[in-house]
């Protein structure tokens, strides 16, 4: 037995799920208001471009953490409530099959996500100042922050049945996974990323002093 099953059945119950939905409207949402704050305050200012991808890149880093770990903070202690964990073990999967059935299902739950804002994140571009390399490290950070953020809720979800506790150790692991993250990031930071980073403080600095 393949974990696909497993999978399928995550999806389904997810599409039934408002808040499925509502984390698309509020990622492509959020970005909009804050193109829309950015450009009525900066409107017309010199590489407008590379300072806007800055301003979304941050800001859909901060939902990734605020939002994605609660997509898996209940999918294994709802099993448990339920009952219905048994039952899978009753079958020839593993523990490890169902974790990483669990995680590749909110993982393209996530994704869908980042589809959802993709349209927003392309303003920049046409405005100019964004290379690709640029473009591409952000990507690549934000991937690890959506594995970081889904990881931290898959952990929250082992360690209790009740879903207000797990929501509440999903919001401590995600914190603590933002800090490992930061710190990560700062440790390996070198050539081109260094620069990219560079940037960016600069980038926002001036959009704070602005």
């Amino acid at each position: 037995m393949t974990i696909w099953p497993i999978v399928e059945r995550e999806l389904r119950s997810a599409a039934r799920q408002r808040f499925t939905y509502y984390l698309r409207l509020v990622g492509a949402g959020g970005l909009l208001l804050a193109s829309a704050a950015f450009l009525s305050g900066h409107g017309g200012e010199p590489n407008l471009g590379a300072r806007l991808f800055a301003h979304l890149h941050l800001t859909f880093f901060c939902a990734i953490w605020l939002l994605v770990p609660f997509l898996t903070a209940d999918c294994i202690s709802s099993e448990r409530r339920e009952g219905t964990l048994g039952l899978l073990f009753l079958t020839r999967l593993k523990p490890r099959d169902v974790v990483i059935a669990k995680g590749l299902a909110h993982g393209l739950r996530a994704a869908t996500l980042w589809l959802a804002v993709l349209p927003v994140v392309a303003v920049p571009f046409p405005l100019g100042g964004v290379s690709w390399a640029e473009a591409l490290i952000s990507v690549l950070v934000n991937a690890s922050a959506v594995c970081l953020a889904l990881a931290a809720g898959l952990v929250a979800s082992t360690l209790s049945r009740s879903w207000s506790r797990v929501v509440v150790w999903a919001g401590v692991l995600s914190a603590l996974g933002l800090l490992l993250f930061l710190v990560g990031y700062l440790v390996i930071s070198a050539g081109s990323v260094r620069r990219f980073s560079r940037v960016l403080s600069q980038l926002l600095a001036e959009d704070f002093l602005s």
